[in-house]
């Protein structure tokens, strides 16, 4: 009884498997808008610059304001159910002298080159008060921030949304949490990630086994220069 209860269990049992997958070269960037005189002009601007290396997220006061938002999408394979998920980011500066929250949320508007004028096409973007789109990650606090790996996990609502983007890709911007509600910065509050080739995402996925995903060859460790092609 008790082996046939042993080989039920084997033979039911849903193995879980990591991929590592790399970012869409072709659509990812930073956006920012810089030295204006105040901070609705900024948040609400429509269009901004494109940054020509890292990804910048957070805000600036230094007798102007300054807005940064940063536009990611990711190929999501197809089969099984996506359990966790995480976005890992190779720190390139911590510019910030007050620590922030980094809110990720959902930025298909943007897809699938960005452009300059892609700086308000997020989920819940509102202009004047706070945005209202869900948020799809934990906290993550630049106090946390490594010039090594970060790591930013999904929570339940990043876990449905990477569910619902199997076999396409889910397009995610990453803003300052203040951003969100429509805080003004004091003070510099603003991180960089390096360039699209050094951007990750590592997810396991219940109920398949399959060969690792093709667009997933690279071990976190490798920094080996990767081209980024960009559309501004």
């Amino acid at each position: 009884m008790l082996n046939a209860l042993l080989l039920a269990l084997m033979l039911t049992a849903q193995p879980a498997d990591a991929d590592t997958l790399k970012s869409n070269l072709g659509g990812n960037g930073g956006l920012s808008v810089t030295s204006v005189a105040t901070y609705v002009l900024a948040r609400d601007a429509n269009t901004a610059t494109g940054s020509g290396g890292g990804i910048s997220v957070g805000q600036s006061y230094a007798s102007t304001y300054g807005v940064y938002r940063s536009f990611v999408g990711f190929p999501i394979p197809a089969g099984g159910m996506i359990t966790s998920g995480k976005l890992i980011f190779d720190g390139s500066a911590d510019s910030s002298t007050t620590d922030f929250v980094i809110d990720v949320v959902g930025a298909s508007l943007y897809k699938s080159i960005l452009a300059t004028n892609d700086f308000p096409l997020f989920d819940g973007r509102t202009a004047g008060s706070a945005h209202t789109g869900t948020i799809l990650n934990n906290a993550w606090n630049s106090s946390a921030y490594s010039a090594d790996w970060n790591s930013i996990e999904f929570n339940s609502a990043g876990l449905d949304s990477l569910n619902a983007a199997m076999g396409d890709t889910l397009w995610i911007a990453l803003i300052s949490h203040e951003d969100y509600t429509n805080s003004e910065p004091s003070s510099r509050e603003y991180v960089t990630f390096s360039s699209a080739a050094y951007q990750r995402m590592v997810i396991t996925r219940m109920g398949t086994r399959h060969t690792p995903y093709s667009l997933s060859p690279t071990p976190l460790y490798d920094k080996s220069p990767v081209p980024l092609y960009r559309g501004y």
